[in-house]
C-alpha cells in the first residue's frame, strides 16, 4: 500500500477515531485501526465492538492495499511532520509476527516507521446493511433526523451502566414516521417526527414494503453521531449483523470534514421499550385529573439557569395565585416570581433543575402548558409525586417530581410573608 494524503485532514480523522478506539482494551488488537487505500480514497476504521467508526478522506493512491496499525503509535509518529502532505507506505514482513510496517515520510526527507499487526488478528465488524428478512435500510433527511436526536439524547446520559437500556436512545423508523425515546428512570424524552422521503426514493420504492427498524443504541454512539454528522444531505440507516452474532445498526452520512462517515453501533437490550408507549399513556393525566398552567418558556428557562449558578439539588414551583408562581431555590438566592395562567390553584411541585432546564432547552414554543395529576399534598408527602409533563406538538417531556422535606415550602411561605405589605394596625 502506498498513498499521499493531507497531513491535517489525516490528523483530524485520527483524532475522531480516538473517541471510539479504547486506549487499554481487554483485547489488544482493538487498540489498532485499519487503513485501506482504494479508489483515490483512504478509509480509516476503528472499533471496540460496541461502536465502530469508518471515515473516508481524499488521498492520492499509488498502490492500493490494507494495513492494521496501532492508533496511538501512528498519532505519535505523525506529530513531528510539518509539511502539507505525507506519504504512507506499508511493507509486509514475513518474518515478523506483527505482519507489516508502515512508513511515513514528507518532502523534507523526514521518515518514521511504525510496526503494525496482521489483518487476520483484527475482527472487523460488518458495516454492510442486512437486507434479508427483518432487515432493510432507510434514507432520511439529515437535518430532521439529527434535530430530533439532539432533542432527546439529554435524557439518556444517566451513567447507570448496570441498566444499559437506560443509557441509550431507542428509535423506530417506518415508511413515514420516526419515533425517538430516551429514559433514565427519572425523566423521559419522546419525539415523533414525520418523515417525507424524497420523490425519487418514493418512486424507487413503489409499492414495496419498507422494513421497520427498532433498536436501542448507546449514548456514546449518539454523541459521536451528533458530533460528526452534517445536517446537509441525507442519512442512510440500516440494520446489520455484527461479528458476535448480535444485532446492530449503521448510519451512513456526510460530514463537513470527511468524504463519508459510517458509524456502526451494537444494539443494547431494549425489552422495556415495546411497552413504553402504553406506559406513557398510562401516566399521562386525563383531562379531568390535571392541573394545567400556561407559563412563558424563556422566562422560566432564564430563571432556572440563574439558580443553577449556585448548583441547587432541587427547586420548588410554588403557586401563589392563579396568575403567579414562585420559583424557590437554595438559601442565599431570592425566589423568583413568574407570571402564569391557571384555571385553579395547583399543588406545589419540586423538580430537579437540571432535568427541567434540559427539557425546556429542547422545546421551541414561546409558552408551555405543563400539567400534573390532581393530587394535593399530604402530611407525609408535602408535594405531588405524579409526572410533570411538558408537551409541544410531537414532543413529550416527562419529569418525575422529587419528594423532599418542608424546607423549601417554609422558605416560600416566609418569602411571601416578608414581602407582603405590612398592616399599619388600627
Amino acid at each position: 500500500m502506498k498513498l499521499q494524503v493531507n497531513r491535517v485532514l489525516l490528523g483530524k480523522a485520527l483524532t475522531a477515531l480516538r473517541k471510539v478506539v479504547p486506549r487499554r482494551p481487554s483485547i489488544p488488537t482493538f487498540s489498532n485501526i485499519v487503513l485501506s487505500a482504494a479508489d483515490q480514497w483512504l478509509y480509516l476504521l476503528g472499533s471496540d465492538l460496541d461502536t465502530t467508526l469508518r471515515l473516508a478522506i481524499d488521498a492520492e493512491v499509488m498502490d492500493p492495499g490494507q494495513v492494521c496499525i496501532p492508533l496511538a503509535d501512528l498519532i505519535g509518529a505523525l506529530k513531528p511532520f510539518k509539511t502539507k502532505s505525507v506519504t504512507l507506505a506499508s511493507h509486509q514482513l514475513t518474518e515478523a509476527p506483527a505482519g507489516a510496517v508502515i512508513s511515513a515520510d514528507d518532502s523534507d526527507g523526514f521518515r518514521v516507521r511504525v510496526e503494525g499487526w496482521s489483518l487476520l488478528d483484527y475482527p472487523a465488524p460488518s458495516l454492510t446493511p442486512d437486507n434479508g428478512p427483518g432487515g432493510g435500510t432507510h434514507l432520511l433527511d439529515a437535518a430532521t433526523f439529527l434535530g430530533a436526536l439532539g432533542r432527546v439524547q439529554h435524557a439518556c446520559d444517566c451513567g447507570d451502566i448496570s441498566r444499559p437500556y437506560l443509557v441509550g436512545v431507542h428509535f423506530r423508523a417506518d415508511r413515514d414516521r420516526l419515533v425517538l425515546e430516551a429514559i433514565d428512570g427519572r425523566r423521559l424524552a419522546w419525539e415523533v417526527t414525520d418523515l417525507v422521503p424524497p420523490p425519487w426514493l418514493a418512486r424507487q420504492r413503489g409499492g414495496d414494503p419498507v422494513h421497520e427498524i427498532g433498536v436501542t443504541i448507546g449514548a456514546r454512539a449518539v454523541r459521536e453521531l451528533l458530533a460528526l454528522a452534517s445536517p446537509e444531505g441525507m442519512v442512510c440507516i440500516g440494520t446489520v449483523a455484527l461479528v458476535d452474532g448480535e444485532g446492530g445498526i449503521i448510519f451512513g452520512f456526510g460530514s463537513r470534514l470527511f468524504r463519508a462517515v459510517t458509524l456502526g453501533a451494537k444494539a443494547l437490550p431494549s425489552a422495556m421499550y415495546p411497552g413504553l408507549h402504553s406506559f406513557v399513556e398510562e401516566i399521562r393525566p386525563a383531562s379531568d385529573q390535571v392541573h394545567t398552567l400556561r407559563i412563558d418558556r424563556e422566562r422560566l428557562l432564564n430563571a432556572i439557569q440563574r439558580l443553577l449558578l449556585v448548583d441547587p439539588e432541587h427547586v420548588l414551583l410554588y403557586p401563589v395565585s392563579t396568575e403567579q408562581v414562585l420559583l424557590v431555590g437554595p438559601p442565599g438566592v431570592d425566589p423568583v416570581r413568574l407570571p402564569v395562567e391557571m384555571s385553579e390553584l395547583t399543588c406545589p411541585v419540586v423538580l430537579n433543575p437540571v432535568y427541567l432546564r434540559d427539557a425546556l432547552a429542547t422545546l421551541t414554543a414561546s409558552s408551555l402548558e405543563p400539567s400534573m395529576r390532581r393530587r394535593c399534598p399530604t402530611k407525609d408527602k408535602p408535594i405531588s409525586l405524579d409526572p410533570f409533563l411538558i408537551e409541544e406538538g410531537g414532543s413529550l417531556r416527562i419529569i418525575m417530581p422529587m419528594q423532599v422535606g418542608s424546607a423549601l415550602l417554609d422558605r416560600a411561605q416566609a418569602f411571601l410573608r416578608d414581602s407582603s405589605p405590612r398592616s399599619t394596625g388600627e
